[in-house]
């Protein structure tokens, strides 16, 4: 699950603030005892399947988004990882959680904030990115901890394109929706940079190979260039942009998949015309195939 802007978790109140041996910033032994049995009695839930939406009071998303996420999380829990002992961080009347826990086996550090009020906890929020910044030092700082290249790469994506969904509704209501869906098209520019800045090959092939290297090198997606002929190519790509819609809470909730797919869509449409290709997607999942076909003979216009 993620923000709405940037999948952030920041542990440290204050800079320089360190926790004690087993992750308590807690004021007392009781606080902790009562954060500790908040943990508990919501594994014990969520085990169980009974998290209802009294239970939630989501900061960022609805309550039917979280308990979809809370779902898809059960379905796939090892369930001796959350009974473990969690690290425990309270900030006034939050209580925050880190935990390991296995994505499709795959270990992945969480966090889960709860709303503690009137003896009562309130789920607000769950993320799987957390920036430990709770392990700083004492000023003067020049060092900060960082994070896996996948991970940041996911929120530099997260970051971007929630912003840019946000521009296309606004867009789009005060100029309709074609004006909306033109203000992705950077074809001819991205043509540019692919023939100038890979002069080994004819400028139709330089745009494909270029957008493969692009895509996984900048953008952090997973790509593979499956063919590449004169008048043929064929890239697969695991795609960041796709998976954020099915994997955040927030982006499902700005725009409807066909209108993000369409965004997808017309900026790869329209990089391909630039080059002298037509373009056919296929989909499984987040990985989108693309077939590129051109006529025989130079694109037309191209230096």
């Amino acid at each position: 699950m993620a923000t709405r802007w940037m999948a952030l978790v920041l542990l440290a109140a204050f800079v320089g603030v360190s926790a004690g041996r087993g992750g308590y910033l807690a004021a007392s032994q009781g606080e902790a005892q009562d954060d500790l049995r908040v943990w508990s009695e919501f594994v014990s839930l969520q085990k169980s399947g009974t998290i209802t939406e009294e239970h939630l009071r989501p900061a960022y998303a609805s309550k039917a988004t979280m308990l979809e996420f809370l779902g898809v999380m059960r379905r796939g829990a090892t369930w001796e990882e959350w009974e473990r002992r969690p690290e425990v961080y309270r900030v006034g009347s939050r209580v925050h959680f880190v935990i390991q826990l296995s994505e499709k086996g795959v270990p992945n550090t969480y966090s889960f904030t709860f709303l503690v009020e009137g003896g009562r906890w309130y789920l607000e929020h769950f993320e799987g990115i957390v920036v430990r910044l709770d392990r700083l030092g004492a000023p003067p700082i020049s060092v900060f901890p960082d994070l896996a290249e996948d991970k940041k790469a996911w929120m530099r994506q997260e970051k971007y394109w929630g912003t840019m969904v946000q521009v296309f509704r606004t867009l789009r209501q005060a100029s309709g929706s074609e004006a909306a869906f033109n203000l992705f098209k950077d074809g001819p520019g991205y043509f540019v940079e692919a023939k100038t800045w890979v002069p080994f090959y004819a400028p139709e092939k330089a745009f494909i190979v270029y957008l493969c290297w692009e895509q996984s090198r900048l953008q952090g997606n997973q790509v593979t260039l499956e063919r590449l002929a004169d008048n043929e190519a064929v890239v697969s790509m695991d795609s960041i942009f796709l998976r954020l819609y099915a994997q955040t809470s927030h982006m499902r909730e700005l725009i409807q998949q066909p209108d993000y797919v369409r965004i997808f869509e017309t900026i790869w449409e329209d990089r391909a015309h630039a080059a002298g290709w037509k373009i056919r997607f296929a989909y499984n999942g987040p990985r989108c195939t693309m077939r590129f076909t051109r006529a025989e003979g130079p694109t037309p216009g191209v230096l």
